[in-house]
């Protein structure tokens, strides 16, 4: 699901970047897209499964975040 919306947001933070728009509510939905797949990558870098699983769970509240900047 993180995934999913990493990739729907990764397609729209591009159109906003090439728009140029920089009001508060765009940016903090850049933070949040892009730290989904940090996360993510980083989770999947981990070798335990507990600390493997602590990243994704940031990654899944990164994507609600990310879901509910973009619906503003």
């Amino acid at each position: 699901m993180a995934r999913f919306l990493s990739l729907v947001g990764a397609e729209d933070a591009t159109r906003v970047r090439s728009a140029a728009l920089r009001d508060a509510t765009v940016v903090q939905l850049l933070r949040a897209v892009d730290s989904i797949s940090a996360n993510i990558a980083e989770g999947y870098s981990r070798f335990s499964g507990r600390e493997r699983a602590r990243f994704y769970e940031i990654a899944l509240g990164s994507a609600r975040e990310a879901r509910e900047w973009y619906a503003r």
